[in-house]
């Protein structure tokens, strides 16, 4: 439990870090295009090519765990946790 905790705590803190690098307008919640362009960079970070239209709306449809179309911080927390 405590490795879980760990990377909770890991990726809590990045996203806090780095959401409102993606949330613009501040509203609380990334657009399927604000999701997008995180997605992209989170895989630009890890060396890994763009991902394709498939894959993004996959992503999104994963992340956003409550289907209101929308990605909340907390919903984006979970996401990386999981390792969806």
């Amino acid at each position: 439990m405590e490795l879980h905790y760990g990377l909770l705590l890991k990726h809590g803190k990045k996203v806090a870090d780095e959401w409102s690098k993606y949330d613009t307008a501040k509203k609380g919640h990334l657009t399927q295009e604000e999701f997008a362009k995180w997605m992209g960079d989170l895989r630009a970070s890890a060396g890994q090519p763009a991902p394709d239209a498939n894959l993004l709306g996959l992503a999104f449809t994963q992340t956003d765990a409550d289907a209101d179309k929308k990605v909340s911080e907390e919903e984006l927390k979970r996401f990386l946790l999981t390792g969806a």
